[in-house]
């Protein structure tokens, strides 16, 4: 592709990541941590796990490929072959 059709594409790239990015502003409430760690794209990826004592779990690296998803750098695919 040429330069000049490239635009398009790096700003919608430039959108979402901002999106994503500033979705929770600076601080994040309990159930929005929640949401991120074991919402609803946490439990479709099969990420989350559950403990012994009841509480759900997301591990550092469990989020980042969520966030990677999200930003489109990674296709939920790719998640299910690794996990």
């Amino acid at each position: 592709m040429s330069l000049i059709s490239m635009i398009p594409l790096e700003l919608r790239k430039h959108r979402i990541e901002q999106a994503v990015l500033g979705q929770f502003g600076s601080q994040l409430t309990d159930d929005e941590l929640q949401e991120l760690s074991t919402g609803r794209l946490i439990q479709r990826l099969k990420l989350a796990t559950n403990r012994p004592d009841g509480l759900n779990e997301c591990t550092r690296e469990m989020f980042s490929l969520a966030m990677l998803v999200r930003l489109g750098r990674i296709t939920e695919g790719a998640i299910s072959v690794c996990y």
